[in-house]
């Protein structure tokens, strides 16, 4: 059975905040608003249980390792990622799986806009 959480009016989330919401019993929700897109994500690290949503926001950063001698070269995607601020454990918030080990997830909730309004759907 899917539910529709309001988490905020639209413009309450401004570019670059995020708001932690509780659901009684289901624990905690983070809804980020990233260069005007939303996000939400369990606000519980796979790794330890920490507050992930409590974490940076970054873009993602790719490293293609050129072999023995060479210089690993590094660029940014524009995928962003956020990090737990316990031990570093890294994830895309599009879908959240973490960087460098696919198996890996931190639960994704899809968020929509209804009038005027911001949902997550759980």
């Amino acid at each position: 059975m899917t539910e529709k959480v309001k988490v905020c009016k639209e413009g309450e989330l401004k570019i670059g905040s995020r708001k932690v919401i509780s659901r009684d019993g289901e624990g905690e929700i983070g809804v980020f608003n990233v260069e005007g897109k939303y996000y939400a994500v369990q606000n519980a690290c796979p790794h330890r249980g920490g507050p992930v949503c409590e974490g940076q926001i970054q873009k993602e950063i790719k490293a293609d390792w050129r072999g023995p001698g060479n210089r690993i070269e590094e660029t940014i995607s524009s995928i962003p990622t956020i990090a737990c601020p316990w031990h570093g454990w890294e994830f895309k918030l599009e879908n959240g799986e973490h960087i460098g080990d696919s198996k890996i997830h931190v639960k994704t909730y899809k968020v929509i806009i209804e009038d005027k309004n911001v949902y997550v759907i759980c």
